[in-house]
C-alpha cells in the first residue's frame, strides 16, 4: 500500500473511531449507556461497519476529495476525545472538580517532575528507534532482547508474599490429589485443571505449603512476561526502541492494583490466568494458525481453563479467519476449525481414558461447569459497579477497534495485519473489566493494550 493510500486509510479509520468514541462519551455522560456490554458489542460489529464503509467506492471517493482535510478533522476530534476522558473521567462527584485525573495532577506531589522524566525517557526511546532506522542493528537488537529478559527475571518477587484465600483454589485441589483425589472426578477448582497441577507440581519438588505456591505462583508469571517480550520483539518494527517503552509497561503490570497492592498476591491476575493466551499470540505472530504449534498451544488452553480456552481460541480462529480471508478461503477455514475442534476433543477423550485405566474412576466435566453457575447467582459480589461516566476503557477499545478495522480492510485487499492477534488478546484481557469494572481490573489488560499501542505508534 503506497504512503498516500495508507494515510487515506487512516484517516477514514480516525475520523469513524473519534466520531463514535464521543457519541459514546455523550452517552456515557448522559448516564444512557452505562452497560459495559457495549465494550464488547462495539467491538466486534463496528469493526466490520468501519471496513465496509471504508471499502465502499462511494465513500473512498469521497475521502479522496477531501483528503486535505483528513488530519485536521480528525486532530480537533482527537483533541476532543482526550479533553473528555481528562474532564470527564474517572469521575468522581465527591470532589471538587468531578475529575480524578485532574485532581491527582493537582495533588501529588512532584508530579511534573514525574512527568517529565517520563517525557524524556520515551523521547530517547524514539530517538534510539530513529537510530535503528538508519543502521544494521542485527546484533544490537538480540542484545537488548537479552537485557529485556534480563529485567524481567529482574521482577522476579522474592519476597512470596501471599493472600491467603487467593491462593486456596489452588492449594486445596493441590493438597487433595496429593491425597489421592482424581482430576474432575472429585477434584475441582474454579480455574480449571493445569494451574492447580503446577502447584501439585511444585509440592512433589519442596514441601507443600504457601511459600512452594508462591514460587510456583512466581515462575509461571515470570515465564507470562518473557512471552509478552517476545511477542513484542517479534512485532516492533523498531525492537530496540520498543523494548524500551515497553518497560514502564512491565512495571505498571506489576503494580497497577489501587494502593500498589503486591500482584503476585492474587495468582489469577498473572500468568496462572494468562500464560496460555499470551503463548497463543506468540505462536500467532510467528507461525501460521493452522500449525501444529499453535493446535498444541490450543490443546494446552483448553486443559488450563475454560476462560483461558475461550480466549486462547478466539486468538486462534481469529487469526485463522483473517488468513483465509486474505486468499479467500473459508471453506479452508471451516476444514481448519474441525481440525483444531478434533484434536481438542480427542485430546480430553484421551485424558478421560488415561483417568479411567489408572484410577478406575469417570470423569466428570459438570461440576466444573456447574461453578460458573454459582458465580452468576452471586452477582452483587463479583459485579462492582461503577460510574458511567468512568471511560478510561475507551483508548483500550480504540486501539482494538483500529487494528480490526484495518485488519478486516487489509484482508479484502489480500495485506496482512500483523496485530490481529495481540488486538484479540487485548480484548480476553479486558474481559474481567466487562465483569467488574474499576480502574484495577481494567489494567489487567497492561500487557497486551501496551504491545499494541506501542506497535501501532511505530507504524505512523
Amino acid at each position: 500500500m503506497r504512503n498516500s493510500e495508507r494515510a487515506e486509510l487512516l484517516g477514514i479509520v480516525g475520523g469513524l473511531i473519534c466520531a463514535i468514541v464521543l457519541v459514546m462519551v455523550a452517552l456515557f455522560y448522559a448516564g444512557k449507556a452505562t452497560d459495559l456490554v457495549a465494550f464488547f458489542v462495539l467491538t466486534a460489529v463496528a469493526p466490520v461497519i468501519a471496513a465496509a464503509l471504508i471499502e465502499n467506492r462511494h465513500v473512498g471517493a469521497l475521502a479522496a476529495r477531501y483528503r486535505r482535510w483528513h488530519w485536521p478533522v480528525n486532530a480537533a476530534l482527537f483533541t476532543a476525545v482526550t479533553i473528555a476522558l481528562v474532564i470527564l473521567s474517572p469521575y468522581d462527584a465527591h470532589l471538587v472538580l468531578r475529575s480524578t485525573a485532574i485532581d491527582y495532577l493537582v495533588t501529588v506531589d512532584r508530579f511534573v517532575l514525574w512527568i517529565a522524566l517520563g517525557a524524556a525517557y520515551v523521547f530517547a526511546a524514539v530517538m534510539v528507534g530513529r537510530w535503528e532506522t538508519r543502521r544494521e542493528t542485527k546484533w544490537p537488537r538480540r542484545l537488548a532482547l537479552v537485557l529485556a529478559l534480563v529485567f524481567v527475571v529482574s521482577l522476579y518477587d522474592d519476597g512470596h508474599h501471599t493472600e491467603f484465600m487467593h491462593y486456596i483454589p489452588y492449594m486445596g485441589p493441590a493438597l487433595y490429589a496429593a491425597a489421592g483425589g482424581v482430576p474432575f472426578s472429585d477434584v475441582y477448582s474454579q480455574y480449571g485443571l493445569l494451574p492447580w497441577v503446577n502447584i501439585y507440581a511444585a509440592f512433589h519438588v519442596a514441601p507443600p505449603g504457601y511459600g512452594t505456591a508462591a514460587i510456583a505462583v512466581r515462575l509461571i508469571h515470570t515465564i507470562y512476561l518473557a512471552i509478552a517480550v517476545l511477542v513484542l520483539y517479534a512485532l516492533a518494527r523498531r525492537p530496540i526502541s520498543a523494548l524500551m517503552l515497553m518497560v514502564p509497561v512491565l512495571l505498571v503490570s506489576i503494580s497497577y492494583h489501587v494502593g500498589f497492592v503486591n500482584l503476585n498476591a492474587y495468582p489469577s491476575a498473572g500468568g496462572m490466568r494468562y500464560l496460555p493466551p499470551a503463548l497463543m499470540a506468540l505462536a500467532a505472530v510467528r507461525l501460521p494458525a493452522r500449525h501444529w504449534m499453535t493446535i498444541a498451544v490450543l490443546i494446552l488452553a483448553s486443559f488450563w481453563s475454560l476462560e483461558s480456552f475461550l480466549f486462547a481460541g478466539s486468538i486462534w480462529g481469529g487469526t485463522l479467519f483473517f488468513e483465509r480471508l486474505r486468499h479467500r478461503q473459508l471453506r479452508e477455514a471451516a476444514m481448519d476449525v474441525a481440525t483444531g475442534t478434533a484434536a481438542v476433543i480427542g485430546s480430553h477423550l484421551a485424558f478421560a481414558l488415561a483417568i479411567f485405566a489408572v484410577t478406575d474412576r469417570r470423569i466428570d466435566y459438570l461440576p466444573y461447569f456447574e461453578m460458573f453457575g454459582v458465580f452468576v447467582d452471586t452477582r452483587p459480589i463479583w459485579m462492582l459497579p461503577q460510574s458511567g461516566a468512568f471511560l478510561w476503557w475507551l483508548p483500550v477499545w480504540f486501539c482494538v477497534f483500529a487494528v480490526l478495522t484495518l485488519a478486516i480492510s487489509s484482508a479484502i485487499r489480500g495485506e496482512r495485519n500483523r496485530l490481529v492477534p495481540v488486538a484479540i488478546w487485548t480484548i480476553g484481557a479486558a474481559a474481567y473489566f466487562a465483569g467488574r469494572t474499576n480502574s484495577t481490573t481494567l489494567w489487567m489488560a497492561a500487557i497486551p493494550f501496551g504491545i499494541l499501542i506501542i506497535c501501532m505508534l511505530q507504524d505512523l
